[in-house]
């Protein structure tokens, strides 16, 4: 399949189980590949697969703070896999996970995000529904205003791992972000070295080139 200057190309709402794989995208206005429910519960358990899809140039034009510009986003899922996509030139984030659960982000190649390359989240404490079960690994990034950032992790957020990722020249793109390959929380940061495991949060093999090593922002 192949999708060309579409304000979202491939968008799902309240689907579950889908196979999203393959695809040539090319060039959209706003994201990339967006799947999103409505309701996040027992029930809400999703499935999904996106696999081996080429995603190149996501603008902003709807604008926002993250909602628009990237190029997989996911919005209130449980249980999806995101493996083995290039992604390429995202006006914010790569892949960007919001209030999910038991995802596993992994192998994807992301070049050239202009916020982040990928990005977690907890939108306020008010939003919902903290991210839980988030595995990163086995990612490689190359040049973004920063690498991997969990934003909001003290607010209900546990089980988070950061594993063997390559981030190459994190640097300070046309958005006015300081670089950071991994953003987290300042206790994080204090308590100790690489390929090591800290209470609910752990990340190993790590191999990055930037001014930060690791920082989790609260």
């Amino acid at each position: 399949n192949e999708f060309y200057y579409n304000r979202t190309s491939i968008n799902s709402s309240g689907g579950k189980g889908l196979v999203i794989s393959d695809s040539y995208v090319r060039d959209s206005r706003d994201n990339g590949i967006y799947i999103r429910r409505s309701y996040q519960d027992n029930e809400a358990f999703d499935g999904t697969i996106v696999k081996g899809n080429k995603i190149y140039t996501i603008d902003n034009d709807t604008g926002g703070s993250g909602q628009n510009g990237n190029g997989i986003f996911l919005f209130k899922l449980d249980c999806v896999t995101v493996s083995d996509n290039i992604i390429i030139n995202a006006k914010y984030s790569g892949i960007r996970a919001s209030e999910c659960s038991n995802v596993n982000i992994t192998a994807n190649q992301i070049f050239y995000s202009r916020e982040c390359a990928l990005f977690v989240e907890n939108p306020d404490i008010q939003a919902g529904f903290p991210y839980q079960g988030i595995v990163l690994s086995g990612n490689i990034i190359y040049d973004a205003g920063e690498g991997i950032k969990l934003n909001n992790p003290d607010i209900k957020a546990v089980r988070a791992s950061i594993i063997g990722n390559t981030i190459q020249n994190v640097s300070d793109l046309p958005w006015n972000f300081h670089p950071v390959a991994i953003k987290a929380s300042d206790w994080f940061t204090r308590s100790g070295a690489f390929g090591a495991t800290f209470g609910r949060r752990s990340w190993s093999g790590l191999r990055s080139r930037s001014n930060v090593a690791v920082i989790f922002a609260a």
